[in-house]
């Protein structure tokens, strides 16, 4: 009975890169499918385990864990302070850029950003932000980081389409805009080439 419930567990060691593993997926569900295997705990285990492997597969779908190209590592040594009211986004996004080598401080509101920035101004190199969030706006958190550090480099995130009317948000000092939602390809490039541009 244990031997269906082996075969995806070794399906759920696809995160971690281990060649072959997803065969003893297929394997376990062709068991499931023809009867081979009667034990009926077993058989609820090895369903467990696909799923489990399947959740794992997509988390790694999402966040680009092995499936793509890794982006060009970071420029430089840098602290990000990234703002999204969305707890998934913000884990996916904090991943991404931990992956590229960067230390990353998160802010669940515009509120909270200033608060942290307020502490750690010195130590952050660039602020990534959503701009429509409960409270604060990105904008409205842009020009208040502004008093505290003139210089401060920042990205906003939009879910609109970039358009004429945002290279007014761009001669107001932005650094960069980008459209979610965003590979972590496009991530990557944006805040090198942020990071790169002087003042």
């Amino acid at each position: 009975g244990m031997i269906v419930a082996f075969f995806p567990c070794l399906g759920a060691l696809n995160w971690l890169n281990i060649p072959f593993s997803g065969l003893g997926s297929i394997i376990a569900a062709i068991a499931l499918a023809t009867g081979k295997e009667q034990s009926k705990g077993g058989a609820i285990a090895g369903l467990i385990c696909c799923v489990i492997a399947i959740f794992l597969g997509i988390i790694r779908l999402i966040i680009g864990v092995g499936v793509l190209p890794e982006p060009t590592p970071r420029v430089e040594e840098a602290t990000i302070l990234l703002v999204e009211d969305d707890a998934i986004v913000l884990f996916v996004n904090k991943t991404r850029l931990e992956r590229l080598g960067y230390k990353v401080i998160t802010a669940t509101s515009g509120e909270m950003a200033l608060d942290i920035f307020e502490r750690h101004a010195p130590d952050i190199q660039l602020v990534i932000s959503d701009i429509l969030m409960p409270g604060i706006s990105g904008m409205e958190l842009f020009t208040r980081l502004k008093r505290q550090k003139p210089d401060v480099k920042m990205v906003l995130a939009t879910g609109y389409s970039i358009g004429h009317e945002d290279e007014n948000l761009l001669n107001q000092g932005i650094a960069a805009l980008i459209q979610k939602p965003f590979s972590r390809e496009q991530l990557a490039e944006v805040v090198r080439e942020t990071l790169q541009k002087s003042g």
